[in-house]
């Protein structure tokens, strides 16, 4: 175990019955028809088939390209290769380029894939919308500085992109394609789908032709054209020679081919690293103050039940010199798998693991020649490969010395470059978008959730400060001082932001914290990305009128514990307004006694009836901001603080909700069932 990484190394014993298990896939009936539909490719029907692909073609994208926000589409994959029509295995995929004017969040998006789920469903091997969503180009977002869709880049560097229909996209958008960025950026995508891919797609040898030959032409990018012929001309990979339609009935062992493919990914980027000239490069370091040893999760618990490995902690840091992988927060230690066995079997594990077991976010690098991480998304896991040429920081890192490490010059510029313009193509749309919350997630700015959407924030700054001063800060609170030397008017309320981002992920005790911190970020991002010299944002400390709204009827004893829990709270009513609904009790005890405790007003309703009642408090309230709770509820501490800082998160909040806790009673009641059934409920 290298001994400058910081942690604790745990050992896991237990022998792998994955690791022992033979490769034998079952064939599934859907596997057996497609299987049945490919031997009508050994009869002389190929005519008729692209016949029927051309005639799908016509009809679905002509409707997609009649759109008005659609520009042009493109097609790729091998059908436009000019390869065989194979029924079941050719490849038709599209490009389909959106107008500038249209944006992620404009409903264009979905009625595109409306449409051609629509007009798909005679001609379903085209494809699910959810495979062609990925493949949209904003023009709008390439003409603010964010690089150009790199799978659409790629293609056309291949000279494999066909327009199929409308306007072809500007030539000055696809000058520098074929970069080396982008061969090793093809690369890492091509190794997370062998990774990734599941056993049903993978345990057929057509499978892994698609992902060698699509490595190759990596290689053909990056003008070694020597290491391609002779990695054709290699034994094992004689099979790349074959009918695709042939090979589909043969079996792979998807562990051997990752294998064989890794090492391959490997020896490429081998080639790359002696052919390209190198720099030095040196970062000035900040300790991080918040490294600790992670306490071993269940999902690593779980994974320790079927693989042998060692696990050890990476301090806090970035995961290549530039902003990448906003998911890990910069506070936390990063978990490292060591491996004692197959990469593949253990990757499978981890994924499994995670999938099962692993808490939101949580996250694991396996390492490795080329290390992969494994991330718990809110999707589901995924998988991505850290190739040494784009995280040349990583063996450094790993080794207890992350402040010098040596990469290809090359790549190091392109990359700079791409993280400039993307930073500053944020920092517009933070200004675009100020005042206003859409709940999409793109680009990470509009999220509900405050922790996601500060680790996000976190990330940048810390990227902006490594691109424009080569300083490597971690940690929050450091960071919020070195930003607030800069920026002065902004220093008190980043240190707020770094205290509050930290108690969110558990690293800071619990306290009230200013209610505009949201908004005050979101205005902040806009300016420093932009270049933006000693700003100042709005207060981060706003009061905004709050009035309580109550309705009861004959539950004294309940409306008392719910005045109670409102004198608690953290963040006092400006109001409690109720509205007693012809209570034939002691409510008007019950109000008696909190006259003096809660700025309280109350009205008498003889009629029972409730949205009567409801309609009264919002006539008869003092404040614009109305907060309905029942007379049978006990109010969170922290409730009307809450409700506050949602509401100063943007200017296009109506509604703001949360959830409910239900209590059981001792014996369990209709109620009861009706909460754990249909209700907002948390336990």
């Amino acid at each position: 175990m290298p001994g400058p990484v910081q942690g604790v190394v745990i050992e896991h014993q237990l022998a792998s019955r994955l690791r022992s298990r033979r490769f034998r896939p079952r064939a599934s009936p859907v596997q057996i028809l497609q299987r049945l539909l490919v031997l009508l490719n050994l009869w002389p029907f190929e005519g008729l088939l692209r016949a029927l692909y051309r005639v799908a073609l016509r009809r679905v994208i002509g409707r997609v390209a009649a759109h008005p926000g659609v520009q042009a589409v493109y097609g790729t994959g091998s059908f436009f290769d000019g390869g065989r029509c194979l029924l079941g295995l050719s490849d038709v995929d599209f490009f389909i380029v959106l107008r500038p004017a249209v944006e992620r969040l404009d409903l264009d998006r979905l009625e595109i894939g409306a449409l051609y789920e629509r007009e798909r469903r005679l001609f379903p091997f085209l494809g699910p919308w959810y495979e062609k969503e990925q493949s949209l180009v904003f023009l709008g977002e390439v003409a603010r500085g964010f690089p150009l869709l790199e799978s659409f880049r790629i293609r056309a560097s291949q000279g494999r992109l066909k327009l199929i229909a409308g306007e072809a996209v500007p030539a000055a958008l696809l000058e520098g394609c074929g970069s080396l960025r982008d061969a090793v950026v093809e690369a890492e995508s091509l190794l997370r789908v062998a990774a990734s891919r599941r056993d049903v797609h993978s345990a057929n040898l057509r499978f892994w032709k698609k992902l060698f030959d699509k490595l190759l032409g990596c290689a053909r990018i990056a003008g070694l054209h020597a290491f391609e012929r002779c990695a054709r001309a290699r034994e094992d990979l004689k099979f790349l020679e074959e009918d695709e339609a042939a090979l589909y009935f043969r079996r792979a062992d998807p562990a051997e081919q990752f294998e064989r493919f890794d090492a391959l990914a490997r020896e490429l980027f081998a080639q790359i690293a002696l052919q390209a000239p190198s720099s030095d490069i040196e970062v000035q370091v900040e300790p991080a103050s918040l490294v600790e040893a992670r306490a071993e999760s269940p999902a690593l618990a779980a994974l320790g039940r079927r693989i042998d490995f060692a696990v050890r902690t990476l301090p806090p840091g970035r995961l290549g010199p530039f902003p990448r992988f906003s998911q890990i927060a910069i506070e936390e230690p990063l978990t490292v798998l060591g491996l004692r066995g197959p990469l593949h079997t253990g990757l499978r594990a981890a994924m499994a693991a995670l999938a099962a077991h692993g808490a939101e976010d949580e996250s694991w690098l396996v390492e490795a020649a080329i290390s992969y991480l494994v991330v718990k998304l809110e999707g589901g896991v995924d998988v991505f490969p850290l190739s040494p040429l784009l995280y040349p920081d990583l063996g450094a890192r790993l080794a207890g010395a992350p402040g010098r490490f040596s990469a290809v010059r090359a790549l190091h510029q392109e990359e700079r470059s791409l993280a400039r313009g993307a930073l500053r193509a944020l920092g517009t749309l933070y200004a675009q978008h100020d005042g206003r919350i859409h709940k999409l997630p793109f680009p990470c700015i509009y999220r509900e959730d405050d922790r996601v959407v500060l680790r996000d924030v976190w990330h940048r700054l810390r990227g902006l400060v490594a691109l424009e001063e080569g300083r490597e800060i971690s940690d929050p609170r450091a960071l919020a001082a070195h930003l607030g030397h800069a920026h002065p008017r902004s220093a008190a309320f980043l240190a707020e932001l770094a205290d509050w981002s930290l108690h969110l992920n558990g690293h800071g005790p619990a306290r009230r914290f200013s209610n505009n911190l949201f908004r005050c970020a979101h205005q902040f991002m806009a300016k420093v990305l932009e270049g933006g010299r000693d700003i100042e944002v709005m207060p981060h400390q706003i009061h905004l009128g709050l009035s309580v709204g109550i309705i009861t009827r004959d539950r004294a004893a309940d409306l008392r514990e719910a005045l109670q829990s409102l004198t608690s709270q953290a963040r006092p009513p400006d109001e409690v307004y109720v509205v007693d609904n012809g209570s034939t009790d002691g409510t008007e005890g019950v109000l008696a006694d909190f006259k003096s405790l809660l700025p309280l007003r109350h009205v008498h309703l003889a009629e029972a009836s409730i949205p009567k009642a409801r309609n009264a408090v919002l006539e008869g309230a003092a404040h614009e901001i109305v907060c309905f709770t029942d007379d049978d509820c006990v109010l969170d501490p922290g409730w009307l603080a809450a409700i506050e800082r949602a509401f100063l998160r943007a200017d296009n909040i109506g509604v703001v909700g949360g959830f409910v806790q239900h209590h059981q009673a001792p014996e369990r009641s209709t109620v009861d069932s009706y909460y754990g059934r249909y209700h907002h409920n948390t336990t």
